[in-house]
């Protein structure tokens, strides 16, 4: 994609700021974008601000030619949506950016993808912040086929190891659909084995859940 940069910047042998950013590279921009660099034994990056909007098809796609997509990026047959950053301040050492002290907010728009492993395409919306190893959810809606999430807010806590705390939501969910999906998560279809038919709909008006995001067990 087209690809454009502007900005200003001012350096020293010890340090390199440079100050209202923008740079566009096909759909995807990061403007206001505002940090100084301290170039020491350690360098070290502390950014002021900055605003993003992400292009989630043309990321997916850049990503998979390169071979460079994580293990639930490479799950996905197509990832379409606008990833939204309103706001973004962080500091930390150049060399380990997962270490990086970071405040974020912003929101996914329209969010959808489709995968192998999943009966029909998912939808999802909702607003979020990052601190550090906060990372708080409001407003979530989510939707698969006729069954969806609705008002959901959680907070995930910790960056190895995260727990999930599920704080409010409802859920309106098609038997009949999810039925017919059993083939494809094998617990299910265990847990459903000898039932030839079921219908109907459920429907939850409060969610609360906490625990292990890797271990919900």
């Amino acid at each position: 994609g087209d690809f454009t940069l502007m900005g200003t910047y001012s350096f020293t042998e010890a340090r390199t700021a440079i100050r209202d950013v923008t740079l566009s590279l096909g759909h995807s921009t990061l403007t206001d974008y505002s940090a100084l660099l301290t170039w020491d034994r350690k360098p070290h990056i502390e950014i002021h601000s900055g605003k993003a909007e992400l292009a989630l098809h043309e990321i997916h796609t850049w990503l998979s030619s390169s071979d460079s997509l994580t293990p639930f990026m490479k799950e996905l047959s197509s990832l379409q949506g606008t990833l939204v950053i309103t706001s973004m301040q962080g500091q930390g050492l150049i060399s380990e950016p997962e270490k990086w002290r970071m405040r974020m907010t912003g929101e996914a728009r329209k969010i959808e993808l489709t995968s192998p492993r999943l009966p029909a395409p998912v939808g999802i919306n909702y607003t979020f912040a990052v601190e550090d190893n906060l990372v708080d959810i409001t407003e979530l809606s989510a939707r698969m086929g006729s069954s969806s999430l609705s008002h959901v807010s959680a907070l995930l806590t910790g960056r190895n190891d995260p727990v999930l705390e599920l704080r409010s939501g409802n859920a309106a969910i098609n038997i009949t659909e999810v039925f017919g999906w059993r083939t494809w998560h094998p617990a299910l279809e265990h847990l459903l084995q000898g039932v030839d038919t079921l219908a109907g709909k459920f429907t939850l008006t409060a969610l609360k859940i906490s625990g292990h995001l890797y271990r919900p067990e």
